[in-house]
Formats: C-alpha cells, sequence, structure tokens
C-alpha cells in the first residue's frame, strides 16, 4: 500500500484521518 498523502486525499476523509492519526501533522 502506498502512504496516502495529505495533500491528495485518495479516498478522501478515511486518509486523511489516518494521516492525522499517524502523523498529527493537522
Amino acid at each position: 500500500m502506498a502512504t496516502p498523502n495529505p495533500l491528495e486525499p485518495v479516498k478522501g476523509a478515511g486518509t486523511t484521518l489516518w494521516v492525522y492519526n499517524g502523523k498529527g501533522d493537522a
């Protein structure tokens, strides 16, 4: 699986939430 980019939400909120939870970079 490729890491979802915060600038490019591939799957929408699911990916963005994953980024926020994983990196905590909002």
